[in-house]
C-alpha cells in the first residue's frame, strides 16, 4: 500500500537527482548568474512570450543580484520543500504548487537565455505537481497519473522516429553521430572520442542497430499502459537508455532519472479512505 513514508522516499529521491541535475549546471556553468547573458533567445512557446511581455529577461540581463537570487532560489525550493514534507508541515502543499510555478518561470528564463533546452528540465516541473495534494488517496492518484503522462512522453518519441521514416533508414544513426560531434571530429579528429564516432560511422549497420534498439526501447514503454508487472524492467530499459545516450551521444538527460521511483513504487496498492479498514486476509493479496 501506498503510504506516507513512501511519498516521503519519492521526494526524498527527487531532491536528490535534482542536487546532482543542479551541479551539473552549476559545473558546466550555464547557471543565470554564470553566463551573464546579454541577449534573449525566443521561441514559439506561448508560455515563454507571455513571461517575456513582462520585460523580466531585460531586467535579469542588467542585474546582477537578481541572477543570483534567482539561481538559489531555484536550488533552495526543492530543499525546503522535503524539509516541509518530512516535518509534516501544513506548509508543504503550498511550498509543492510555489515549487511547479517558480520552477516553470525559472527554467523558461533560463533556457531563453542559454542554449538550454525545456526538456531537460520537465522532472523538476511536473514532480513537485504531485506533492501539492493532502490526503494519502490522492497522492496515489497524482501518481499514476504522472506515470502514465511519463510513458506518452517516452511512447512518442519512439513513435515520432517511425512517423518520420527515421528507423526505416538504415544510415540515419551515422548521419546523427556526425552532426551530433561535427565540431569535435573537426577540431580534434585524433581524440579518442572522435576515432571511436568515425568507426561507428564508419560501420553503419551497428549504428542502425543501436537506433533500432533505441526505438524499440522507447516504444516498450507501451505496455506500461495496461499492466504495471514490467515496470521494473521498464526502469532497467530507461536507465540504460539514458546512460547510452550519454556515452555515445554525448546527450546528458540524468534528470529524467527522478522518474524512476513512478516504476519503483507503482506496484503499491490503492491507500484505503479515512476511516476504511482492511477486510480482506493479508494472505490472499
Amino acid at each position: 500500500m501506498l503510504t506516507n513514508t513512501h511519498k516521503q522516499n519519492c521526494l526524498f529521491y527527487y531532491t536528490a537527482c535534482f542536487a546532482v541535475s543542479f551541479a551539473l549546471l552549476f559545473g558546466s556553468n550555464v547557471l543565470i548568474h554564470q553566463t551573464a547573458p546579454i541577449f534573449i533567445i525566443n521561441r514559439l512557446d506561448i508560455s515563454l512570450n507571455l513571461l517575456l511581455l513582462t520585460r523580466i529577461g531585460d531586467v535579469v540581463m542588467g542585474t546582477a543580484w537578481l541572477q543570483i537570487l534567482l539561481d538559489v532560489a531555484y536550488l533552495l525550493l526543492p530543499l525546503f520543500l522535503l524539509w516541509a514534507v518530512l516535518k509534516q508541515s501544513r506548509y508543504q502543499y503550498a511550498l509543492a504548487f510555489v515549487n511547479v510555478v517558480y520552477n516553470i518561470g525559472y527554467t523558461l528564463l533560463l533556457t531563453s537565455l542559454s542554449a538550454l533546452s525545456m526538456e531537460w528540465f520537465i522532472g523538476c516541473i511536473l514532480i513537485p505537481a504531485i506533492f501539492t495534494v493532502k490526503k494519502e488517496q490522492s497522492f496515489y492518484f497524482s501518481f499514476h497519473c504522472l506515470r502514465y503522462l511519463f510513458i506518452i512522453i517516452f511512447f512518442s518519441a519512439g513513435w515520432w522516429k517511425i512517423r518520420a521514416g527515421g528507423v526505416f533508414n538504415p544510415e540515419q544513426m551515422s548521419a546523427i553521430l556526425l552532426r551530433q560531434h561535427g565540431p569535435l571530429l573537426v577540431s580534434d579528429p585524433d581524440h579518442w572520442y572522435a576515432s571511436f564516432i568515425l568507426k561507428m560511422v564508419a560501420q553503419p549497420h551497428l549504428g542502425y542497430l543501436l537506433y533500432l534498439l533505441g526505438t524499440l526501447a522507447e516504444l516498450s514503454f507501451f505496455i506500461g499502459i495496461f499492466t504495471r508487472k514490467w515496470d521494473r524492467l521498464l526502469l532497467i530499459i530507461l536507465l540504460l537508455f539514458i546512460l547510452l545516450d550519454f556515452l555515445i551521444m554525448k546527450i546528458n538527460y540524468f534528470p529524467w532519472v527522478s522518474f524512476g521511483f513512478l516504476f519503483w513504487y507503482s506496484k503499491l496498492k490503492e491507500p484505503l479512505p479515512a476511516g476504511e479498514f482492511q477486510t480482506s486476509s493479508p494472505l490472499k493479496n
